[in-house]
């Protein structure tokens, strides 16, 4: 009898980790002067256009941090990575800011992570706002 109410208790604990959740919410910001600076053979002239602000986000659902069962298929190159999700929901949410836009590029980009779920499935949402650049030449 004793070992049947242990077997019971130890199973509802675990049923009840296992649903118990958790969430993280990460935001980068600006604390300084926007300066930009970048070293490369190629030099670009980028005009900003700093009253034209794009946004665009992006959310995937993950089975134990790393598989994505659900979420974006279309990415920006150079934004993000591609090992995590959420560098992964930074690149898809670039994407989705700058695919209606005539930007060619998105200047001090602001993100906005969320993580909620547990260790075996979680959400990421991420949503990103920035300036839109526009390239005038490359040399």
């Amino acid at each position: 009898m004793f070992k049947r109410k242990l077997v019971l208790r130890v199973s509802l604990m675990l049923i009840a980790i296992l649903f118990v959740s958790c969430a993280s919410t990460h935001q980068s910001q600006i604390i300084s002067e926007l300066s930009v600076q970048t070293t490369s053979s190629l030099k670009a002239d980028v005009e900003v256009d700093m009253n034209k602000v794009l946004t665009g986000e992006s959310t995937s659902r993950v089975l134990f941090k790393f598989i994505q069962l659900e979420g974006p298929s279309e990415f920006a190159d150079g934004y993000g990575d591609a090992f995590s999700s959420a560098g992964k929901n930074k690149s898809a949410a670039v994407y989705n800011a700058m695919k209606n836009s005539d930007a060619d590029v998105l200047v001090s980009p602001k993100y906005i992570v969320k993580e909620q779920g547990n260790p075996f499935y979680s959400t990421v949402s991420v949503s990103v706002s920035g300036y839109a650049g526009y390239i005038k030449s490359i040399e």
